[in-house]
């Protein structure tokens, strides 16, 4: 990663880094159970400290971090970066504006796709281990919102409903209900990760009206409560609606084809909720307060934790296994259609998948064989259990391996990486960015 950015220093661990470097400000992006430990010894070294969501996994952890940022005289936040969609600032905007009074209720519906379900193992990915897992790093995202129109949450059930086995016998829950009260509202979530479509939406309900955000549109409008009835009253509440959705769906097709013909700045929801969160964190740190309220993260963490969801369904079955404890697997052959190497992600899987439906013999480098999803394994795919670094593991899974190219399946998960890949390097812009202001403004 250092070579792809360019002209960045790579450490060893967090203690090394402070050690041998200077630095102002750090990102935290690695995975969840390691946000804690990872940010501590930053905020003791009186760093600023931006920690990708959720801030921890507990609210132990999250009490921690904050009163060990107050002793530092540093600032702590998290990227909600949910919180600064483009659609989701237009609804707060609008909830601020409308003048229909006070919030009563939010309802929130997540229902989304999630690859990862069909083409990883649960333990390639941290948020597949478990369903508080899943809840931490995916269904954060809706109860950001939740938390920072709430206040103080006093009371959380959740129900589930439906759940995922994986071949391996791993189960995790997908979908469930969940109801909360705040010092200032009430809320609802229908949360459903894994479906076939995309439907991402808030409604506030306020005294006089309401507020309706289609996230995954990128529409918001808004609806007086009217005491007439009749055709009159209906058309007129239809024509008001249809007009607002119309209006907001030609200016974003607008935004989308000037960004695709390169004559505007880009259109991605994404890409813009990441820009902005980030920046809002640096320009926070003039003011020395964090972009996002500690009551607002430390409430997301505490709503994820009321949810009982591994309570509720069976632990994890473990696969076939040999005398050791782990999956048995024969010895590579002396030829080869195709070799990957860290073949346990869902971007290697689904790569895998494609050459075995093509008829090839495909063949994973991976160190844990464990995350070898168990349709590969029956599907005969070969394993070659060892890391990248090791010349004699590598020998070995490109022994008599052919080159070939599955074209299809890189096109379709081609956004994967630059996904990634955006993520990393807007940390890094912008981190670049504010080094360079401040020492501008220190020199003037």
């Amino acid at each position: 990663m250092a070579n792809i950015l360019g002209g960045v220093a790579a450490f060893g661990s967090v203690e090394q880094a402070l050690q041998q470097t200077v630095f102002d400000c750090a990102h935290v992006l690695v995975p969840p159970h390691l946000h804690a430990p990872v940010a501590m010894p930053l905020l003791a070294a009186g760093k600023h400290v931006l920690v990708e969501k959720p801030i921890a996994t507990t609210s132990e952890e999250v009490q921690s971090l904050y009163a060990k940022a107050g002793e530092h005289n540093a600032v702590l936040s998290v990227n909600h970066n949910v919180c600064f969609l483009p659609v989701v600032r237009r609804f707060y905007e609008t909830l601020q504006s409308c003048n229909l009074g006070d919030i009563r209720h939010i309802a929130v519906q997540w229902q989304r796709p999630l690859q990862h379900l069909y083409v990883a193992p649960p333990s390639a990915t941290w948020m597949l281990q478990s369903s508080r897992n899943l809840v931490l790093e995916a269904a954060v995202h809706p109860l950001s919102i939740i938390a920072g129109l709430g206040g103080t949450v006093h009371s959380v059930t959740a129900t589930p409903f439906r759940r995922h086995t994986f071949p391996n016998g791993h189960t995790i829950c997908t979908e469930w209900e969940l109801a909360a009260t705040f010092d200032r509202m009430s809320a609802t979530l229908r949360y459903a990760m894994g479906t076939t479509y995309d439907h991402t939406a808030i409604e506030a309900f306020l005294s006089e009206g309401r507020v309706y955000a289609d996230i995954a549109r990128g529409i918001v409008t808004v609806d007086q409560y009217s005491t007439s009835k009749g055709s009159i009253d209906t058309l007129k509440h239809a024509g008001g609606a249809g007009a607002q959705a119309a209006w907001q769906a030609a200016s974003q097709s607008r935004r989308e084809y000037a960004d695709a013909f390169g004559l505007g700045p880009t259109a991605d929801a994404f890409q813009i909720s990441m820009g902005r969160s980030i920046q809002a964190f640096y320009d926070s740190l003039g003011r020395n307060a964090p972009h996002i309220s500690p009551t607002d993260a430390a409430t997301t963490i505490q709503i994820c934790e009321a949810v009982p969801l591994d309570d509720m369904i069976p632990r994890d079955t473990k696969p076939a296994a040999g005398s050791d404890g782990r999956p048995e697997f024969d010895e590579p052959s002396e030829e080869c259609d195709l070799s990957i190497l860290g073949g346990s992600g869902y971007i290697a899987t689904a790569i895998a998948r494609a050459a075995l439906a093509k008829g090839l013999k495909v063949r994973v480098l991976a160190r844990n064989p464990a995350s070898i999803s168990e349709s590969l394994r029956r599907q005969g795919v070969e394993l070659v259990v060892g890391d990248i670094r090791d010349d004699t593991a590598l020998a070995l899974a490109f022994r008599g391996a052919r080159a070939r190219r599955c074209r299809r399946v890189g096109r379709r998960y081609r956004f994967a990486g630059v996904f990634w890949h955006y993520r990393v390097d807007e940390h890094a812009r912008l981190s670049h960015n504010y080094r360079h202001n401040t020492n501008r403004s220190e020199h003037s």
